[in-house]
C-alpha cells in the first residue's frame, strides 16, 4: 500500500534523484551514465540505484503488450532481464538496493474481492435493467 504522498514529498524535496538517464549500448565501459537535462545529455556518476521491485514484477509476471509467460521460471528470467537493463543503463557504483513488499495482507485482499464483486454485480444490475427498458447500449449512451 505504501506511504501516502511519499513519492510526491521526497521528488519535491530532493528534485535530483529523479533522472531521465538514456540507453547508451555504445559506452558499456564507462562508469557514468548518460541523463537527460536541459543542457542535452550529459554525463554524470550515479552513486546509487533504489529499486521497488513491486513496479518491476507485475509487468513482468503480467505484460500488457506481449503474451503472459508460460511460467514462474520465465517470469524470474523477465524480472531478471529487467534488472540487468536498469542496472546496466545507470551503472550504480556503490549500491543497488532492491525493495519488495512481500504478498499483500489478508484484509487488502478481501477488501479488494468484495470491490471487484460489488463492481461486478452493479455491473449485472445496470445491464439488466437496461434490457427491461429496452434500451441499446447506443441507445443509452447516445440518448
Amino acid at each position: 500500500m505504501g506511504v501516502p504522498s511519499f513519492f510526491k514529498w521526497i521528488s519535491a524535496k530532493y528534485p535530483l534523484i529523479l533522472q531521465q538517464v538514456v540507453e547508451d549500448h555504445l559506452n558499456v565501459t564507462s562508469e557514468t551514465s548518460r541523463v537527460r537535462t536541459d543542457k542535452g545529455i550529459e554525463a554524470v556518476p550515479i552513486s546509487n540505484l533504489y529499486l521497488d521491485c513491486n513496479g518491476i514484477v507485475h509487468p513482468c509476471c503480467h505484460p500488457e503488450d506481449s503474451p503472459a509467460p508460460k511460467d514462474e521460471a520465465e517470469m524470474f528470467r523477465n524480472v531478471a532481464a529487467l534488472i540487468d537493463r536498469l542496472v546496466a543503463t545507470t551503472r550504480p557504483s556503490n549500491m543497488l538496493y532492491l525493495a519488495l513488499d512481500g504478498v499483500a495482507p489478508r484484509a487488502k485482499m478481501n477488501q479488494q474481492r468484495t470491490r471487484r464483486f460489488c463492481a461486478a454485480r452493479e455491473a449485472a444490475e445496470h445491464e439488466s435493467a437496461r434490457r427491461e427498458a429496452g434500451c441499446s447500449e447506443a441507445e443509452e449512451r447516445w440518448g
